[in-house]
């Protein structure tokens, strides 16, 4: 009989459900174990890390940029003045001036490490948050992805909306409401899948 044992006692037979999927403390340290041969980044995944890239990279350009004229024109110019970066792609600023050669150079530098940290702090609490939510119910693990999906959509909006208005295809807000909708597709499917970790 599939899925089942019996046994024969005088005659009689006595059958016993057999669990057809079984869960258990082994299973969890092995994928834990697989997780953690997969790389350093296994909590993120190569799609979490391009979308941490890309996401990262339009604030972290705004911080050097304004870290720039800081430096070069003083805080007066920035917090009082109102100068800024309106093109760092051209290295235009907002009052018609070019932003000097070196002025470009001080931006272009502090992007990279920048985004790097980025990643690595998202890994960091991509495997904290990992490790605390495979301790509680799944119904947990569904909301935090759920609010984390949501606030990237809406971050995504913000890019196209707000006072940046990005381009309807631009790689940013498209990454951002890409892995939003991910996030919380996995929220809505987690509670019916057989695992939830």
């Amino acid at each position: 009989m599939p899925n089942s044992q019996y046994s024969q006692n005088d005659g009689e037979t006595t059958t016993y459900p057999v669990a057809r999927y079984r869960f258990t403390a082994t299973t969890t340290r092995t994928i834990s174990l697989r997780r953690s041969r997969s790389g350093q980044f296994s909590n993120l995944g190569s799609g979490g890390i391009f979308a941490t890239v890309l996401i990262s990279s339009f604030f972290v350009t705004r911080i050097a940029c304004t870290l720039s004229v800081i430096l070069l024109y003083g805080r007066h110019a920035y917090f009082v003045e109102g100068l800024h970066v309106a093109d760092w792609k051209h290295s235009m600023l907002s009052n018609g001036d070019s932003l000097p050669w070196y002025g470009t150079l001080m931006i272009a530098p502090a992007v990279v490490p920048f985004c790097l940290a980025a990643v690595f702090a998202a890994e960091f609490l991509a495997k904290r948050l990992r490790s605390y939510l495979v301790q509680r119910p799944a119904w947990i693990g569904s909301i935090v992805r759920f609010s984390g999906g949501a606030a990237l959509i809406a971050l995504s909006f913000w890019f196209f909306s707000g006072p940046y208005s990005l381009h309807p295809i631009h790689p940013i807000p498209l990454s951002a409401l890409v892995a939003g909708i991910v996030l919380v597709w996995r929220a809505i499917a987690g509670p019916f899948t057989r695992t939830n970790v």
